[in-house]
């Protein structure tokens, strides 16, 4: 098992973004491998123009029959890229990420549930962060090595089969242009 880390962060993210839009896209394609994700951080910082005072999210939403990528975007090429070992090989997640306006979805079913909500307070400043890439995860399981040793209900590794994925969808106040930044640790 072989071990990978992607740090990608979204365009500029227009003003009055609909609630609960996917902005990130991980989806699990090899036909015998399986993907263990261990970690998933994500940030936010507003831009030139600052947001209406409230509050934002991030949540994780676990996908499966995922059968049509999601479009819009940009899709980044990991190839060796993201290899934590040189001698691992290429990474074989499919990901996409926005860059002006969320995701348009594909062919997919999304849980009923998240798999991880982060929600934070937002203030009118401009050009300020307010979460932070390394801050509490979205995502952490035990099998995490980045993590101080087990608690004790620690979750299991996020797996993902063919055909499965994770989305991260934001919410966030109007009129505020911003770029979020993700992070993820996983293992195949």
């Amino acid at each position: 098992m072989n071990s990978y880390r992607v740090q990608l962060a979204t365009g500029t993210m227009a003003a009055a973004m609909a609630a609960n839009s996917p902005i990130f896209g991980f989806r699990w394609t090899h036909a015998t491998k399986i993907a263990r994700v261990r970690e998933i951080h994500v940030g936010l910082e507003s831009l030139g123009t600052g947001f209406t005072a409230g509050v934002g999210s991030f949540a994780v939403w676990k996908a499966t029959a995922w059968t049509a990528d999601d479009s819009g975007g940009t899709a980044p090429t990991l190839g060796e890229d993201g290899q934590m070992v040189s001698s691992a090989g290429a990474a074989s997640a499919g990901l996409r990420i926005a860059t002006t306006a969320a995701l348009t979805p594909g062919t997919r079913t999304l849980d009923g549930q998240t798999h991880g909500l982060l929600a934070f307070t937002i203030s009118a400043a401009a050009n300020t962060v307010f979460q932070v890439v390394g801050s509490p995860p979205l995502l952490l399981t035990e099998a995490s090595q980045l993590m101080p040793p087990k608690p004790p209900l620690s979750p299991p590794p996020f797996h993902l089969v063919t055909n499965e994925g994770f989305l991260i969808h934001a919410t966030v106040p109007a009129t505020g242009t911003w770029t979020g930044r993700i992070r993820v640790v996983w293992d195949e």
